[in-house]
């Protein structure tokens, strides 16, 4: 996908900057690591104040050949042509990354369970009332995501952004190729 049309997708993502180049996305992370050429880095500041800021990872990233840096500020010494400044990197990650994925939560329904305690027992009921129901429903939390008798460990207990609108969109994918055969 063009970024140029990432940026378009979305009411939100229009405000931003355009680079001056449309570059062809590969992809999108958060994690300095997983950059490959033709991705897009977004620096998130880390949670706490012992937490690593990913503003002291643009350069590894950039090393990493990404074609775009999403970041909050320009940290001092960067010599970078490709960066757009946001209010909000960890929105912003939402937002590019379920843009990059075509947007698939617009392409299903997703239930959030918030609160303290109970999401997990809560989650498990509502997944076993929706197949008696004969719906298609997944899981995502703590215990790992995709059908209940047959979760898939995750590795934190919240995952980035674009892991979960890739795995979104993965489901979608699956869903309609599933309906696709029950009709013909």
């Amino acid at each position: 996908m063009y970024i140029f049309d990432m940026l378009n997708s979305d009411d939100y993502l229009s405000e931003f900057k355009k680079p001056n180049t449309n570059f062809f996305i590969k992809g999108i992370t958060s994690n300095s690591q997983e950059v490959k050429p033709g991705y897009i880095f977004v620096a998130l500041k880390g949670a706490s104040h012992n937490s690593k800021d990913g503003h002291d990872f643009i350069n590894q990233a950039l090393e990493k050949q990404a074609v775009l840096v999403i970041a909050e500020y320009k940290p001092d010494n960067l010599k970078i042509e490709n960066l757009i400044i946001v209010d909000d990197s960890a929105k912003a990650f939402s937002y590019l990354s379920e843009a990059f994925y075509e947007w698939p939560s617009r392409k299903m329904k997703i239930i959030g369970i918030t609160g303290t305690n109970g999401k997990t027992s809560t989650s498990f009921m509502l997944w076993q009332i929706l197949k008696y129901a004969h719906k298609n429903a997944k899981v995502m939390g703590s215990l790992g995501m995709g059908d209940m008798d047959n979760l898939t460990p995750l590795t934190h207990t919240t995952m980035h952004a674009s892991f979960i609108f890739d795995r979104i969109a993965d489901w979608t994918v699956f869903w309609n190729n599933q309906i696709m055969s029950w009709i013909k």
